[in-house]
């Protein structure tokens, strides 16, 4: 499909952008497409994990994709599930080096998580 895998990365990260781009029903439509388009290479994956006495409940959703055999992951707000109420101004700024749109291989992810 794309040479490079980077060229495979750059045009993932910027077709999600596009969609978080667009405002109200034209948002909602575009990223049904994209979803649609999505489930054909890959799925719409969902992390839950239950309360404990360290972390409440939640849950994630994130993309996990195929393309001339190579898995992606995509997460389209990483950033989102370290939010909390009343964070400090430092924790903040910590939370705004995420990026917006995080398209990554399976290795890479691993890496960046341990």
């Amino acid at each position: 499909m794309y040479g490079e895998e980077s060229e495979t990365k750059w045009m993932l990260k910027s077709l999600i952008e596009r969609v978080e781009e667009e405002d109200g029903g034209v948002r909602r439509m575009i990223r049904a497409e994209v979803d649609s388009a999505w489930r054909s290479l890959g799925s719409l994956c969902k992390s839950r994990w239950d309360k404990t006495t360290q972390t409440p409940a939640g849950e994630h959703e994130y993309m996990d994709i195929i393309i001339a055999g190579t898995r992606y992951i995509i997460d389209t707000s990483p950033a989102a599930q370290y939010t909390i109420a009343r964070p400090t101004d430092h924790y903040a700024s910590m939370l705004q080096l995420f990026p917006q749109v995080l398209v990554c291989k399976g290795a890479e992810l691993k890496k960046l998580v341990s």
